[in-house]
């Protein structure tokens, strides 16, 4: 049994932070927020879907931390977060090119595909790190 190291739990706090800092205002603003971001959507069922989606997310990564889990126990999960952050990227740039958005929308946008992909390049480089380690 392996316990996580120090600098990859730095970053599954990190990733706490962020999941729920994107998390609350799309569970429960919606309707208040998107128009200050121009958000345009068919349904704000899916927002919050989506929103919790991550919640889930940081309160597992929380608990996994609180629980002290073992490195085992935690690296499917963090495979299951790398798929999740891959299709938000993809989701991201397919709206960045064939959605026409306004300036807000676009910056939005912008700042939202460049912060999941430095999350998930940032998850990708501990969690092999954290693998190298654990062989």
């Amino acid at each position: 049994m392996t316990e996580i190291t120090k600098p990859y739990r730095i970053m599954l706090i990190i990733d706490i932070v962020i999941c729920l800092a994107v998390s609350i205002p799309y569970m429960f603003l919606i309707g208040t927020w998107s128009p200050l971001i121009e958000y345009s959507y068919s349904t704000p069922w899916y927002a919050q879907i989506f929103g919790v989606l991550l919640f889930m997310i940081a309160v597992w990564l929380l608990r996994a931390i609180l629980q002290k889990k073992e490195w085992h126990d935690i690296s499917y999960f963090m495979e299951f977060l790398f798929a999740i952050l891959f299709g938000m990227i993809i989701y991201f740039a397919l709206e960045l090119l064939f959605v026409e958005l306004t300036d807000i929308a676009l910056i939005y946008a912008i700042v939202s595909t460049s912060v999941t992909g430095a999350l998930f390049v940032a998850n990708m480089i501990f969690y092999f790190i954290e693998t190298a380690k654990h062989k």
